[in-house]
């Protein structure tokens, strides 16, 4: 898409400085007032405009020159107003690694957030399987008990798609296996169904993770069964 849709002309000429990475032109127009984060039409910013390009040299640049990579853009889902969404949460999971790498780089919060989904970038990350970018964000801090808009957290989220492989490893990095979502679900209790349900037919299959999984809990002292979602809720008086 062209950066006329979206922005000034003056805004324009800087981001194809930019691209041609010429930096000398691109500073005296900064010096001049075009600023880098700010929102265009229908809530794009240029750095999310350079990202969508691909250019990971220009991306970079644009970084070095002032962008923020915390900047959000304004997204808009159903007949809600638009909600801000970090880029590195946009990019979160079927996004560039190159690029995901590079916002880290310079800055971008391991917990952004995409608030159109209310989900932390480390969701899209799981549902993507994108085990390089959830090592990113590992290395880069990232918060494995940040939680969605149902209060689930990391591992939660990973069990309730059946990804187990990632539950595992999330609950060896402190991810809670005990914190209910606002269903009275918890980690354990979907270990607890899946395992069950394998037991009454064996035609359901389970991975050797879940069981790994079960395993791990138990050693860190959760008990099986697990309180169901009814009890859970009933003990924190949830409706």
């Amino acid at each position: 898409m062209k950066a006329e849709l979206f922005f000034t002309a003056e805004m324009v000429n800087l981001l194809h400085a930019i691209q041609r990475k010429d930096e000398t032109t691109a500073k005296l127009l900064i010096e001049q007032g075009v600023n880098l984060n700010v929102h265009g039409d229908e809530g794009i910013t240029p750095l999310l405009w350079l990202i969508m390009q691909k250019d990971a040299a220009a991306v970079e640049l644009a970084l070095q020159l002032g962008a923020d990579a915390n900047f959000p853009a304004m997204v808009k889902i159903n007949r809600e107003g638009p909600k801000p969404a970090q880029p590195l949460a946009i990019l979160a999971g079927d996004g560039d690694n190159k690029l995901f790498s590079i916002l880290l780089k310079y800055g971008a919060d391991p917990d952004s957030r995409d608030s159109s989904t209310n989900r932390p970038a480390i969701f899209g990350c799981i549902g993507h399987d994108n085990w390089q970018q959830l090592s990113l964000l590992l290395e880069y801090g990232a918060d494995v008990n940040a939680k969605d808009g149902s209060n689930s957290n990391s591992a939660l989220y990973a069990a309730d798609l059946g990804k187990y492989d990632f539950v595992y490893k999330l609950i060896n990095e402190g991810a809670s296996a005990t914190q209910p979502s606002t269903t009275g679900a918890s980690v354990a209790w979907r270990v607890h169904l899946a395992l069950e349900k394998n037991a009454k037919n064996p035609a359901f299959r389970v991975s050797e993770e879940t069981h790994k999984t079960k395993a791990l809990l138990i050693e860190k002292g959760v008990t099986f069964p697990p309180p169901n979602p009814q009890e859970v809720k009933a003990q924190q008086g949830i409706k």
